[in-house]
Formats: C-alpha cells, structure tokens, sequence
C-alpha cells in the first residue's frame, strides 16, 4: 500500500515511440465497486508525454491502477502495457 503523495513512473523507452500516453483508473470512483474504465468512464488520461516517465499525484483511499502505451510518429498507437495496480492510504504517517 502506498501512501498518498506524488509518484514518478517510469518505463522502459519503445523502439519508433514520439511520445506515449498514461491512462490512471481508479476502482469505485465513477461507480461501487467497479473501476472507472469498466463502466465507460475516464478516470485521468495524460496524452503527448516526450519522456518515458510519468509523475502522478494521488490521494484518497483508493484501489488504483495505470497503464500506458506508445505512439509513433504518425499517430499510430500501440499496444497497450498490463495494467499495473496499487493501493493509496490517506491515513498520515504517525511519527
């Protein structure tokens, strides 16, 4: 489980990518139950990244879970990666 707060992300570089797009879905924010993309909605999407990283914030106590894909030159997306999850705990640190 992580905490809330800000997340680098980072990926390996695809061969012929111009840019990449992160997709960040978040279960039982647009519905019970259910994440966001099951039922049609969008969550957070980051399009035209340069770079093969990613910096996120988050909050909340949510089940959440990214995915990102390549885009090359012309416009042609590829495959998405596996979604990856994580769990976010609001709750602060005690120290």
């Amino acid at each position: 489980m992580s905490r809330a707060g800000t997340f680098p992300w980072i990926w390996d570089p695809v061969a012929g990518a111009s840019q990449y797009t992160v997709q960040v879905d978040c279960a039982g924010c647009c519905a019970g139950g259910q994440f966001c993309a099951e039922v049609g909605r969008g969550y957070r999407l980051a399009a035209g990244l340069a770079d093969s990283e990613y910096t996120v914030s988050v909050g909340g106590d949510n089940l959440e879970r990214w995915r990102v894909w390549a885009i090359n030159d012309d416009g042609t997306p590829g495959d998405f990666s596996e979604w990856r999850t994580f769990d976010v705990d609001s709750t602060p640190a005690v120290r």
